[in-house]
């Protein structure tokens, strides 16, 4: 099994991680594959990487979430949604600077573009006309719908996905 050496932005992988760049996880950086800290606890809890602290201790799927926890703003209504996306079959990956936490794809992200942009919201969360209008309209000039996942419970994850679409009228 692969060692996923972790840091505050996710892991790092240096050998056998192949399998899971086939599989779309993973940004490849020179020799070694870079995790986001939501791939990183996801492949975790697959079995499908060995955790390691910069120290070389092996870290649990427990001690992973707490670590990303104190790092990542809002990492388990995230990760809710991401867990959720990922096991319907889509390919997830980070959406930054597309106004999004998440971009998701419906196939292979090397042969054609993400379908959506999405904000991670959970309930007590106000969002305002102007970020619902700005998300959706930033998100249409890329060529993508806009995606609201309002995260119930993140520890019983119950998600509500909001579709948003730029019409002209």
């Amino acid at each position: 099994m692969p060692v996923a050496w972790v840091f505050e932005g996710g892991s790092t992988l240096f050998e056998g991680f192949e399998r899971l760049k086939e599989n779309h996880f993973g940004t490849e950086r020179g020799d070694a594959l870079v995790l986001n800290p939501f791939e990183t606890v996801y492949l975790a809890e697959e079995g499908e990487i060995e955790p390691r602290s910069a120290s070389g201790e092996a870290l649990s799927v427990g001690e992973l979430v707490e670590f990303f926890e104190d790092r990542v703003p809002g990492f388990r209504a995230g990760y809710a949604v991401y867990r959720d996306l990922v096991e319907r079959g889509y390919v997830v990956k980070a959406g930054f600077k597309y106004g999004g936490l998440f971009r998701v794809y419906e196939g292979d992200p090397d042969r054609e573009h993400s379908k959506y942009v999405v904000r991670v919201v959970e309930p007590s969360e106000r969002l305002s006309p102007r970020d619902v209008v700005r998300g959706t309209r930033l998100a249409h000039s890329v060529r993508k719908e806009f995606l609201l996942a309002v995260v119930e419970d993140p520890s019983e994850p119950r998600i509500r996905y909001v579709r948003w679409r730029w019409r002209r009228l």
